[in-house]
């Protein structure tokens, strides 16, 4: 062997030599990396390090960016009056938007910035865009009903559903908040004042302000508010929710069904609940029951390591209803599914000119969409 093949030899052994001589662990130092892992640290141990902080740190800065994205997106194509096929990255001639269409393109724009840095919780802004091409489909098709949420927690999920409630449409929220006891692997405390502030201001940013643009566009506005108004703190300001506005607090295992609080069926369902395979199949249930006969499940975490009761609990489900929901896409870490046939073969194929790529999913050609920065960042933690 030349001596210059035999420099990296050298370099290594340097190398392991030096690694040897570095002193050990504390244990606590162990003890935190082990409780890493486990989920349950030890008593006075913290967890974070540079590594995580850094980490932590790109996640937010990589969600910050998206959300503008997202925001930026919507309100172009609110300025250029346009569906949102061109919002979700196909590259299909967009048609011209209805009234109501342009209304939600630029209340979730609004959300999008909002929500983004106002309210607590796990959200993927790409969702958006998926969120409103169904809406928009459901406006073509004629399917109205309620938006609903089972596992509400502070309202970050549930808040785009509400704002895309078209008139005579009802908004529900359906959650334990104080019961914790049905919240049985502690996947989220939801607190109902959170919930309820969290929802009347975004309300207020996302649909109250923008019926004063209007107006101010038309010429009938205020210079803006007077002296008394502006020095009154904005909580006593608050207004009190509306009255398409439910809120159910309840273990959503027990409720036999959402008839008393609905008027038909919903159109959109999201479910994310408790996250045990016997809680996901009990919500899935209840949501089928409640379904429009073109409505849609978003079932949440579906593919999230940490919770794999999710996907379970789906599996289970689907096999003791014989297969009553189908998939039709796969976005930001949720599997989005609706009645098997003509149902689900229309909302494949709107999504899936704008996807990543198509997948077999469950027996269905599923439309594949980014998995989001938040679940890789923060999935399984």
């Amino acid at each position: 062997m030349s001596r210059h093949a035999s420099r990296p030899v050298a370099r290594l052994v340097a190398g392991l030599a030096s690694r040897r001589a570095r002193p050990r662990a504390s244990a606590t130092s162990r003890a935190s990396r082990a409780s890493t892992s486990s989920g349950s640290p030890p008593h006075g141990v913290r967890l974070d390090s540079p590594r995580d902080a850094r980490r932590a740190e790109a996640g937010r800065a990589r969600s910050r960016d998206d959300a503008a994205a997202s925001a930026d997106a919507l309100r172009a194509e609110a300025a250029a009056g346009t569906v949102a096929g061109a919002v979700l990255g196909d590259r299909r001639p967009s048609t011209r938007s209805t009234p109501r269409g342009t209304r939600a393109l630029r209340r979730l724009a609004r959300y999008a910035d909002w929500g983004d840095r106002r309210v607590k919780g796990f959200f993927e802004p790409g969702l958006l865009r998926v969120y409103l091409a169904l809406d928009e489909m459901h406006e073509r098709r004629g399917v109205s009903g309620a938006l609903a949420e089972i596992g509400v927690f502070h309202g970050k999920s549930f808040i785009p559903l509400a704002l895309l409630a078209a008139p005579g449409e009802r908004a529900v929220a359906v959650d334990c908040f104080a019961d914790q006891t049905a919240n049985r692997d502690g996947s989220g405390e939801g607190c109902r004042a959170a919930f309820e502030r969290n929802l009347s201001d975004a309300l207020d940013a996302c649909c109250r302000r923008e019926e004063e643009e209007e107006e101010e566009e038309e010429g009938e506005g205020d210079d803006g508010e007077d002296a008394a108004t502006a020095a009154t703190p904005r909580l006593a300001r608050r207004p009190p929710l509306p009255a398409w506005v439910s809120i159910v607090e309840a273990d959503s295992t027990t409720l036999s069904g959402l008839a008393d609080v609905l008027d038909g069926g919903c159109r959109v369902v999201s479910v994310d609940g408790c996250h045990t395979a016997a809680a996901t199949a009990a919500d899935l249930a209840l949501a089928h029951a409640a379904l429009h006969p073109e409505g849609v499940v978003v079932l949440d975490d579906a593919f999230n390591p940490d919770w794999p009761g999710v996907v379970t609990g789906l599996f289970e489900w689907s096999a003791e209803s014989g297969r009553a929901l189908r998939p039709f896409a796969l976005a930001y870490g949720k599997a989005f599914l609706a009645r098997p046939g003509a149902a689900r073969e229309r909302y494949f194929r709107r999504l899936a000119p704008g996807a990543r790529k198509t997948a077999t999913f469950m027996g269905e050609e599923v439309a594949v969409y980014p998995h989001g920065w938040i679940s890789a960042f923060h999935g399984n933690e």
